[in-house]
C-alpha cells in the first residue's frame, strides 16, 4: 500500500502451513464475545468491523455465529468471558494480553490526531507543536496518546471522555463519539484510536485529516498489535481460529481497508 494510512496487516505472517482443515467440535457453533456497543469496532447490528471479521469465521468453520454480548469496558474481562466458558473467542485484544490464549496479530494500527479539513492544521511534526496547549484536544481517559500528550505539558486544554459501560445504549457514551464531536465543531482535535476515525472518514465520508501520531512521538508506546483470544488450555480453537485467518485473509483485509484501519 502506498498511502500513509495503509494498514500494516500482519495476517500474511500467520503460520503458512496448513493443519487439519476440520473444525474442532468446540467451534461448530462458533461463539464469539463482542462489546455491544463500540463502533467501529462491533455493535449488536453487527456493523462493526469485528462483526464482518467473525462472519467470515463463522463461514470458515461452516458454523455461523452466535453473540455473548458484554461491553469491554466493564471489569473481570477474561473471568466472565473466556474463563468461564461463554464464548469461544474475543474478537478484540491487545497482542501482549495475560489470562488467554492470543492468536498471532491480526492487525497492528496507532493513535491518531483526527481533525476537520478545513481546520488549516497541516500536519504537526511535533507533540511540542505550541498549538496543541491551545487547542481543544479529546482524549480518551485511559490510551496511549492521553499519556504522552501528558508527558509533553498538554493537559490543561484537553477534553477527557470518561469511561461507560452503556455504549449500546448511549451512543455518546461510546469512545468513538470524540470524532463526531470533531465533526461537529465541539472538538479541535481527537487523539483517538486509529480505526475509530478511519472509519468515520471512509464509511461515514467525514471531512477528516487523520495523521497517525506514532511518526512524531516516541514518548510511549502509540502503536499496538491486535489480536484474538481464546480460552486457556484450548490451543486447539487457537489453531483452528488461526488457521481459518490465514486462509480468508484477503476477506479480512479488504474488511479493514474498507473500514479505514490505518
Amino acid at each position: 500500500m502506498k498511502s500513509v494510512f495503509a494498514l500494516s496487516l500482519l495476517v500474511a505472517a500467520l503460520a503458512a502451513t496448513h493443519a487439519n482443515a476440520d473444525a474442532p467440535a468446540s467451534l461448530k457453533s462458533l461463539r464469539v464475545c463482542a462489546d455491544p456497543g463500540n463502533m467501529p469496532l462491533s455493535n449488536q447490528k453487527g456493523e462493526g468491523f469485528e462483526n464482518k471479521i467473525a462472519e467470515v469465521l463463522g463461514k470458515a468453520f461452516g458454523s455461523g455465529v452466535q453473540y455473548y454480548w458484554r461491553p469491554s469496558f466493564e471489569r473481570g474481562l477474561m473471568r466472565t468471558t473466556l474463563s468461564e466458558g461463554n464464548c469461544d473467542v474475543w474478537m478484540n485484544m491487545a497482542s501482549d494480553t495475560e489470562g488467554a490464549i492470543v492468536t498471532k496479530p491480526l492487525y497492528r494500527s496507532t493513535f491518531v490526531f483526527a481533525y476537520r479539513n478545513d481546520k488549516g492544521f497541516g500536519t504537526f511534526k511535533t507533540m511540542d507543536d505550541p498549538r496543541l496547549d491551545k487547542l481543544r484536544i479529546g482524549v480518551y481517559q485511559v490510551s496511549a496518546v492521553r499519556q504522552a500528550l501528558a508527558q509533553h505539558g498538554v493537559m490543561a486544554n484537553t477534553v477527557i471522555h470518561y469511561l461507560s459501560h452503556n455504549g449500546d445504549l448511549v451512543e455518546e457514551n461510546q469512545p468513538s463519539y470524540q470524532i463526531q464531536q470533531v465533526i461537529d465543531g465541539k472538538l479541535d482535535i481527537a487523539a483517538a484510536w486509529g480505526p475509530m476515525a478511519g472509519y468515520y472518514k471512509t464509511i461515514k465520508h467525514a471531512p477528516l485529516t487523520i495523521q497517525p501520531v506514532n511518526t512524531i512521538d516516541n514518548t510511549v508506546p502509540l502503536e499496538f498489535d491486535m489480536a484474538l483470544a481464546v480460552p486457556r488450555g484450548r490451543p486447539d480453537i487457537a489453531k483452528s481460529v488461526e488457521q481459518a485467518l490465514t486462509d480468508r485473509k484477503g476477506e479480512i483485509k479488504k474488511i479493514l481497508d474498507d473500514y479505514g484501519v490505518p
